[in-house]
């Protein structure tokens, strides 16, 4: 590899044969070394090759504010996430979650604590994203000899959340915010809960969640929905369609925002599910 840019004594930008920009972490990896200088990926702790320009652009800014141990704590919480979810997250997760660990030893630190009014919806709605959480506070506050409570778990969720809704901007509290409204609106109507362990609660949650994600980026563009399904699952399942109507009446009136028929239609199938499972 060739180097572009020696960040400080710890991070360096460089080219790979490939000619893409890779960034270079480890202590003293760019110890004298000056542009155009060779440099060995084995000689790095860990080497991030992103695809997205802005990304390793901020990471670069963020490299040299930020001590490397925080990044690499990230990103082992982002290997760790990739493999328990069984998914890709955005790669903007390197940069919201180092600075966000980061922030809060520093606000600890200071004496400052942070409460997280979301936590119960997190605990409920990401389950698994929580448990990332935890464990990642387990490793903060074993790194940096902080005692975190519990309510950063929640708030490392809500970042993860968000790379795995993969928008420009975060709306991972918008998301939350509104799976709790219409999770309240299912129970209330049908007075009863639901247990956050069932697969049918979720799947539900996880309908929301995308569904959400289309409602706050503005994605609003109607699919095609057969209308003999519709007719058929609306016959069948009448209570459940009856408080998909109450919902779209308070997005409505809430956001003015109209359901389409073809969100109607799976979020009906979803909480006749929900219920039926609820009931026994």
């Amino acid at each position: 590899m060739k180097i572009v840019k020696p960040l400080n004594n710890n991070v360096v930008l460089a080219v790979n044969n490939s000619n893409e920009e890779v960034v270079l972490m480890g202590k003293g990896v760019a110890y004298q070394k000056k542009v155009g200088d060779s440099i060995d990926a084995e000689d790095a702790e860990k080497v991030f090759t992103l695809t997205n320009e802005l990304v390793t652009k901020q990471l670069q800014e963020l490299l040299t504010s930020l001590p490397p141990e925080y990044v690499m704590l990230a990103d082992r919480v982002i290997s760790h996430a990739k493999k328990v979810l069984n998914k890709e997250l955005s790669e903007s997760l390197y940069i919201s979650l180092a600075d966000h660990i980061f922030s809060s030893v520093q606000r600890f630190i200071g004496g400052n604590v942070t409460k997280n009014v979301m936590l119960w919806d997190i605990q409920r709605f990401y389950a698994s994203e929580y448990q990332i959480g935890l464990l990642t506070l387990e490793w903060i506050n074993e790194s940096f000899k902080v005692q975190l409570p519990e309510d950063e778990a929640g708030l490392i969720a809500l970042h993860i959340v968000d790379a795995e809704l993969n928008t420009e901007e975060s709306i991972a509290n918008e998301v939350t915010q509104l799976i709790q409204e219409i999770s309240n609106f299912v129970r209330y109507h049908f007075k009863m809960d639901f247990s956050p362990d069932s697969v049918s609660y979720f799947r539900f949650v996880t309908h929301l969640k995308f569904f959400a994600k289309r409602f706050f980026t503005m994605d609003k563009q109607p699919a095609e929905t057969d209308p003999d399904l519709f007719s058929l699952v609306t016959a069948k399942y009448p209570d459940a369609f009856e408080c998909v109507k109450k919902i779209e009446e308070f997005l409505h009136r809430k956001y003015q925002f109209t359901i389409t028929e073809d969100d109607q239609l799976y979020l009906t199938i979803h909480i006749e599910k929900l219920i039926k499972e609820a009931r026994g």
